[in-house]
């Protein structure tokens, strides 16, 4: 356990230390909305399987002192009405960096969801989610990159690395729902 907190620590503060890109960091509130898209999946297994095409649906909403970001991804299977639903709500709050949120309710890598933190850069507000198996204790790092393209347009790069290595991509856009 204190071995998994220390690696998580460094990797928070080194994301944190990260020289900036730019100096117009957009406050998070400009991400608060509902924002729907498609998306496309980048993988040899979604090739394979024909499971390409992505549904996306996002809500980001202030909570308490930070904010919860709540997804669904629907995966259509070879454009049959079959279909994968994934869901999943976090909230963040701040921390000591004015970039960098940790999750409330998730702080330990085995379990349902997994180890969350977020970072805020620029036009970017991207959540990260580190899971391990507890069978087998390998691990997925999952990160959820949303960018603002104005007001009303958010692009989505989402991309899911498991034992060091890039699985799947998936890039959509979305369109800010009024």
């Amino acid at each position: 356990m204190r071995a998994w907190r220390t690696l998580l620590i460094a990797l928070a503060a080194s994301l944190a230390a990260a020289p900036a890109v730019g100096a117009n960091h957009l406050p998070i509130h400009a991400f608060y909305g509902h924002f729907v898209g498609i998306g496309v999946a980048n993988s040899r297994d979604a090739e394979i399987l024909n499971l390409k095409k992505r549904d996306l649906d996002v809500t980001i909403a202030k909570a308490g002192d930070g904010f919860s970001v709540a997804w669904v991804t629907i995966v259509r299977r070879g454009g049959l009405e079959q279909v994968d639903r994934k869901t999943a709500k976090m909230t963040f709050v701040p921390t000591a960096s004015a970039r960098v949120y940790k999750s409330t309710a998730h702080t330990y890598p085995i379990s349902d969801l997994g180890y969350g933190w977020a970072t805020l850069e620029d036009k970017t507000l991207t959540v990260y989610l580190l899971v391990v198996d507890p069978q087998s204790g390998t691990y997925q790092l999952h990160s959820y990159g949303r960018t603002l393209d104005g007001p009303d347009k958010m692009h989505l790069k989402f991309t899911r690395i498991s034992q060091g290595r890039p699985k799947v991509i998936v890039e959509g856009d979305m369109a800010r729902q009024k």
